[in-house]
């Protein structure tokens, strides 16, 4: 078998943000200046009026080019991993290939996850490098959620903003093993803790039957929006994460304290740090990426991962354990080998 490698990721967000100041004025019932310190995002940057997620995609793929210095004409493979596609059909990854220029006899293909999809999208990868099938896979995790949120719905518009990562997989130049494991688990019988009820074949969108619902705190949410059950998300990720995580590494035959970096979905900072605490990781070991862009979805792991190389604080021979969670409910984790992995400029 190949081994397949991650050599090279860029970083792309929209142009507009959204601050505190902004969210402020918006949502000034309730408690929401505390709700944004427990959180710890002071901005998000989101999609434009007419702009799209492929085009962030796009700029995030022409930073890949430009810093890694591959050549388009080599990528044999489009897998775009995302929730806010710019079309139901066709695929986003067909638009793509015309976009970037890429030759037209390539594999073009859509995956759909939420925010357990970098570690679904690199076993894809892996596991088409590792066939032979494919040799340079231009792979996306790229989501728009503020378009599938209600722009007056305050538990989510704080937490979200939107990005792209593109990820260039091929095979490990030295065929070195890069990533190592990889672990899975859904449980669909808790699908409503994060749900958009209306826009599939089950509640097709019907403009006639959207209807506005007020919470207690305001919120307004309707059926074409994403929907969350705050409470009942946190507990899922408390009582599950932790125990996931140190079973995966007994099958695995690893330890946590094996891992140079651990990181995990950027939910937001109360999330990510009780992880943490619960785990018991070092300070050193630990990865925070969400005061200047929020919970990218999809997108939060590897652009975690990407600001950890970046700033130095993981590199070549570095072993890092990452893993997310979320809508499905979904979570997974894999166990990866970093070789020479060259990154983006970054998202201050």
């Amino acid at each position: 078998m190949i081994n397949a490698a991650i050599t090279g990721m860029a970083f792309a967000v929209p142009e507009k943000i959204l601050d505190n100041a902004e969210i402020l004025r918006r949502f000034p019932q309730g408690n929401m200046e505390s709700f944004l310190k427990v959180i710890g995002i002071e901005q998000r940057h989101i999609l434009s009026e007419g702009e799209s997620e492929s085009d962030v995609a796009v700029k995030a793929a022409e930073e890949l080019f430009a810093q890694t210095g591959v050549d388009r004409s080599e990528i044999d493979a489009i897998v775009y991993c995302t929730q806010s596609p710019d079309h139901l059909s066709p695929t986003t990854a067909t638009i793509m290939q015309d976009r970037l220029g890429l030759n037209s006899n390539i594999l073009a293909f859509d995956m759909s996850q939420t925010c357990t999809s970098f570690v679904h999208l690199m076993q894809v990868c892996n596991s088409l490098i590792a066939s032979g099938a494919r040799k340079k896979i231009l792979a996306f995790t790229a989501d728009a959620t503020s378009q599938l949120i209600h722009p007056m719905d305050g538990t989510l518009v704080p937490i979200h903003g939107d990005g792209a990562i593109a990820t260039l997989v091929e095979p490990s130049p030295d065929n070195a093993l890069s990533f190592e494991w990889f672990d899975f688990a859904v449980d669909g019988s808790q699908k409503d803790r994060l749900i958009i009820p209306m826009g599939g074949s089950r509640m097709p969108f019907n403009a006639d039957k959207i209807e506005e619902t007020v919470d207690g705190f305001g919120n307004v949410h309707t059926s074409q929006y994403l929907h969350m059950d705050g409470a009942a998300v946190f507990h899922f990720v408390v009582h599950t994460i932790p125990k996931f995580i140190k079973q995966a590494c007994q099958k695995n035959n690893v330890k946590l304290e094996d891992y140079d970096l651990i990181v995990f979905h950027q939910a937001n900072n109360m999330m990510v740090d009780m992880l943490y605490k619960l785990l018991k990781v070092p300070t050193e070991k630990r990865m925070y990426y969400i005061k200047n862009i929020g919970n990218m979805s999809g997108g939060s792991l590897p652009a975690a991962l990407h600001e950890a190389i970046r700033i130095g604080k993981c590199g070549p021979n570095s072993r890092v354990l990452m893993t997310g969670f979320g809508a499905g409910m979904s979570w997974a984790s894999m166990s990866i080998r970093l070789g020479d992995v060259i990154v983006g400029n970054g998202v201050e």
